[in-house]
C-alpha cells in the first residue's frame, strides 16, 4: 500500500482494518503526525518520509515484530542525526537525514542486517566501528569527503558490494582496499559540481581478492592506477562511453648521443 502526497491525511488508524498489509509507503503527507496504528502490526516492509513527524512518532517502529526492510527518509534535524529505535529482526535499512550527518550509534545491535544504506554524510568515518559486529552486512552504501579520512577505520571484513560517494576529493587509494578488502562490487559516485574526473589507484588491492567489478557511471574520465594487478579481472562498467583509462607512464629520460667511436 502506498499513501503519497495527501496533506489532509491525519491518521492511519484504518490500518487495523487491513492486517493482511504487509508493505506501506508513506511519503508527503503533511498532516500525519503519529503512526501509533501500525503497533504491533505484521508490516515486513516499510518506507517512511519522517519529514513531518515527531521524534517521538518513530519509537513505533520498533514494535513491528515482522519488519526486515526499512526505509526512513529525511529524519529531521532534531533527531541529531541519530537512529530511532529499530525492531530486532532488520535485514535491509535506508536511512538519510535532512541537512544533519548521520550516526551510527545502536546500529550494532541489528544482528541480521545484510545491507545498510547512509544518504547523508556521515558525522565521522569512526561511525563505521559501529559496524565491525555485523557478521551478516554484506551491501554497504555510504556517503564520506574522501579515502582519506578511512584512517584509522577497523577493517570490514565481510562487505563484498560497496557504494561510495565522494563529497570532495575524488581519488579512491589503499585506504579504501584496506577497509574493505573483500570487496567484489564497487559503485563509485560524487557530489562534486562541474566536470568530473576520478582517480582509482588499485596497487592497495591484492589480485588474489579475486574479481573486482567497478561502475563509475558519473564521472567523465576515469584514470587507474596498477589495474594490471587484477590479471584481466577488472570488470568496467563506466559510462559516458569511455573506458577505464591506465595511467600513462612517466616520459623516459632523453638519452645522451653517443659518441662517435674512433
Amino acid at each position: 500500500m502506498s499513501l503519497a502526497n495527501n496533506p489532509v491525511l491525519a491518521d492511519i488508524d484504518f490500518i487495523h482494518e487491513h492486517p493482511e498489509i504487509q508493505i506501506l509507503r508513506i511519503s508527503d503527507c503533511r498532516g500525519l503526525r503519529d503512526i501509533a496504528a501500525l503497533t504491533g502490526s505484521r508490516l515486513q516492509r516499510l518506507a517512511l518520509d519522517a519529514r513531518f513527524l515527531p521524534i517521538a512518532a518513530l519509537n513505533t517502529i520498533a514494535t513491528l515484530p515482522a519488519l526486515s526492510t526499512l526505509e526512513l527518509f529525511d529524519l529531521p534535524p532534531e533527531n541529531g542525526g541519530m537512529l530511532p529505535p529499530l525492531p530486532p529482526e532488520i535485514s535491509a535499512l535506508n536511512v538519510s537525514h535532512q541537512g544533519t550527518p548521520a550516526r551510527l550509534a545502536g546500529i550494532a545491535a541489528q544482528k541480521n542486517l545484510s545491507a545498510l544504506y547512509v544518504g547523508s554524510l556521515l558525522a565521522s568515518p569512526a561511525e563505521l566501528g559501529e559496524l565491525t559486529g555485523l557478521s551478516r552486512l554484506r551491501e554497504l552504501e555510504l556517503h564520506i569527503k574522501t579515502c582519506g579520512d578511512l584512517a584509522g577505520v577497523a577493517p570490514l571484513l565481510r562487505v563484498r558490494s560497496l557504494g561510495l560517494t565522494l563529497t570532495e576529493d575524488l581519488k579512491v587509494d589503499a585506504s579504501l582496499f584496506r577497509v574493505f578488502p573483500g570487496l567484489g562490487q564497487l559503485q563509485l559516485r560524487s557530489t562534486v559540481p562541474g566536470r568530473i574526473e576520478l582517480e582509482l589507484d588499485l596497487s592497495g588491492r591484492p589480485a588474489s581478492q579475486g574479481p573486482l567489478e567497478v561502475w563509475t557511471t558519473e564521472f567523465q574520465e576515469v584514470t587507474v592506477t596498477d589495474a594490471e594487478l587484477l590479471s584481466g579481472r577488472l570488470t568496467d562498467r563506466s559510462g559516458y562511453g569511455a573506458p577505464l583509462a591506465p595511467t600513462p607512464p612517466p616520459p623516459a629520460s632523453p638519452r645522451s648521443p653517443r659518441s662517435p667511436s674512433p
